[in-house]
């Protein structure tokens, strides 16, 4: 399977180096952060950022997360410009965010619901 765009929602301590990681290695990149000088830092090294986190997911095979809290990543995944309204059947959403096991199971409910593949990636060690 060959990956389209990749999405990548959270350019803080830990998602900046995680998504130039991918801009790194040649992927094609769609960001998006609350701030916006993150967001022009990306673009002016080749990525395009999006309006909102549901335009990510609308031009996107593959959407990562990567958020500060288990209320900012519900509120990315199901408000009113979220994800899931973004997501159609065969996307993925990679979800690496600072949260917990119940909150990913209960979107991913909602994700596969739609025909999307939800995946939990935690990671650890973060940039302190």
């Amino acid at each position: 399977m060959k990956i389209g765009f990749i999405g990548f929602i959270g350019l803080g301590n830990l998602g900046v180096k995680l998504a130039e990681t991918l801009l790194r290695s040649g992927y094609d990149l769609i960001v998006r952060d609350l701030n916006p000088a993150l967001e022009a830092d990306f673009v002016a090294r080749g990525a395009m950022s999006a309006k909102s986190a549901r335009a990510v997911a609308e031009i996107c095979d593959l959407v990562i997360t990567c958020l500060p809290s288990p209320t900012a990543c519900a509120e990315v995944m199901e408000g009113e410009q979220s994800i899931i309204n973004g997501l159609s059947k065969g996307k993925i959403w990679l979800e690496m965010s600072t949260t917990d096991a119940a909150e990913v199971s209960r979107i991913g409910v909602l994700v596969r619901a739609i025909g999307a593949e939800p995946l939990d990636c935690p990671v650890s060690g973060g940039c302190h």
